[in-house]
């Protein structure tokens, strides 16, 4: 699976979202990060996602940093209607931005 991850790593350079069950790239909805699994570069932290997103939302995202750093994250998706619940689930997992995949934008928290 690390390889899977590192392959779309590769082939995305700016981001990813990618749900375990289905194995499809995430094209819609918002995208927020679970602080549990923040701060995730090598590939021991990308098995602690994938474990985290395996008993939550099978769902892990890959994204490119202003500082240079690739991201991954255990990510809970919301539907584009559910901004509201996106931002407060952010704002308790101590993120500073959340992602609208559908619209391609950054939202700071």
């Amino acid at each position: 699976m690390i390889q899977i991850i590192r392959k779309l790593q590769s082939e995305n350079k700016y981001g990813f979202t990618l749900n375990l069950e289905s194995m499809e790239i995430v094209k819609k909805g918002i995208s927020v990060a679970y602080e549990k699994t923040q701060n995730s570069f090598t590939d021991e932290d990308i098995n602690k996602v994938i474990i985290h997103a395996t008993k939550n939302d099978n769902t892990i995202g890959g994204w490119l940093s202003d500082n240079g750093k690739y991201y991954f994250d255990s990510v809970k998706i919301f539907k584009d209607n559910e901004m509201e619940n996106a931002i407060k689930f952010g704002k308790d997992n101590n993120q500073i931005a959340i992602f609208d995949i559908t619209n391609l934008k950054e939202i700071k928290l």
